[in-house]
């Protein structure tokens, strides 16, 4: 069982490195966001490997045993980084970083005691350091955490946007960070003034694998959103260009909804049109119902189609995901463009690019 726990942290760890240097080197995701989400993986890896090269012995003995840096100080200072950057606001460094600063100049006087002064140095003083080590980075990690949340709800308040829905997964990932910080503190809290034995490096293994699963959801789930955020903003800032010299008056309920675009928003409505057009809903139903032939919902799904359509085909858009296409012409998700998509043409987006493209 312990080879098997093992056998998961240093998998971890590796897989980790391996996507630090897929996202350092390849151009693709070359970008502020990923470069801070690269690092908080890598220091994720760092720190497992870490403990995976101290529960195997491989640790002492060796020069590894003088190379220690405190990763773990830096994992939620660069996701935090990494939040702002995701939100594009701008990056404030001044003081996420002094934790690292301190507990990185209490190692290197270790070191230099080690190897030149040789004082002896008592064993509680040792466990002190260490264990404060420990307690900062939870309580310090928690705080920077709160900070980011704070931030997201500020960021979605001011920004009335159907992309705000894509900073969910953030929340996940800092709620999860919130869990193996505190767990960390209690465990750290129990060992030192409590006598738990054996229990205590099963408990350890529990926060090493925790650690071990996070480096695959902070990994993937982090490129995945970014890419999606950065292609949805971008195709968004192509196409929601109303024509301000087209003067609304004496134009009918269809052509507003064309004319501004409103089809696109994802929240659209009759509800929201009444409230647009400061009309009674009942009666904008009535008036639409009268001047169209097809229901509201077909209609709108329709110039969502024609939207998707001109975006599959469009050059400025070949790399991108037909997830953010969909999203950007107003489908709240994947299966509900695809399933309209087919609806409409009897082609999936993939079939239609590759059809009118061929």
């Amino acid at each position: 069982m312990i080879s098997f726990l093992r056998g998961l942290i240093i998998s971890g760890a590796v897989h980790g490195i391996l996507f630090f240097l897929v996202l350092k080197f390849n151009k693709k995701y070359e970008n502020e966001s990923n470069y801070y989400l690269s690092l908080v993986v890598l220091f994720l890896s760092l720190n497992n490997l870490y403990y995976w090269l101290v529960d195997t012995y491989t640790y002492e003995g060796n020069f590894l045993e003088y190379i220690y840096m405190p990763w773990g100080v830096l994992i939620v200072p660069y996701f935090y980084l990494f939040v702002r950057s995701f939100l594009e606001l701008k990056i404030n460094r001044k003081y996420i970083f002094i934790p690292f600063y301190f507990f990185l100049l209490g190692h290197s006087l270790i070191l230099v005691n080690d190897l030149i002064l040789k004082i002896r140095i008592s064993k509680k003083i040792m466990h002190f350091f260490f264990s404060l080590e420990e307690y900062v980075i939870a309580v310090f990690s928690i705080y920077v955490i709160v900070k980011a949340l704070l931030q997201i709800k500020k960021y979605k308040k001011e920004v009335k946007s159907s992309l705000i829905k894509q900073t969910n997964w953030l929340k996940l990932i800092l709620f999860c960070g919130v869990i193996t910080c505190a767990f960390l503190a209690l465990l750290s809290i129990l060992s030192n003034y409590f006598d738990i034995g054996h229990i205590d490096l099963k408990l350890r293994y529990l926060v090493w694998i925790l650690l071990a699963l996070l480096i695959y959801l902070v990994g993937y789930l982090g490129v995945y959103h970014n890419i999606l955020y950065k292609e949805r903003k971008t195709i968004r800032e192509s196409i929601q260009k109303v024509d301000k010299s087209k003067n609304d008056i004496g134009l009918d309920i269809k052509d507003k909804i064309i004319s501004k675009k409103l089809y696109l928003r994802n929240d659209i409505s009759l509800t929201l049109l009444a409230d647009e057009f400061k009309l009674n809903q009942s009666y904008l139903s009535h008036i639409f119902n009268k001047s169209n032939d097809i229901n509201f919902i077909s209609f709108i799904n329709k110039l969502r189609i024609e939207e998707a359509k001109k975006m599959l085909l469009d050059e400025r858009f070949f790399d991108y995901t037909i997830v953010s296409i969909g999203l950007e012409a107003g489908f709240n998700s994947k299966s509900t463009f695809y399933k309209a998509f087919k609806k409409e043409t009897d082609l999936s987006p993939v079939q239609f690019k590759k059809e009118n493209l061929s």
